[in-house]
């Protein structure tokens, strides 16, 4: 878990994961995603990296 207090997220935000295998779901992620921020896991970064 990131130590960043999860009430300082907005929708305006990115929220990226750079974990790609397993595809996890972390804390992070489905706060931003519930407030409406767009969510990034690893596995696309990865792809789009290549």
């Amino acid at each position: 878990m990131p130590e960043f207090d999860l009430s300082t997220l907005i929708p305006a935000m990115v929220v990226a994961e750079g974990i790609h295998n397993p595809p996890l779901s972390p804390p992070h992620l489905r706060v931003a995603q519930q407030i409406g921020s767009l969510v990034e896991d690893g596995l696309r970064l990865l792809v789009f990296r290549a």
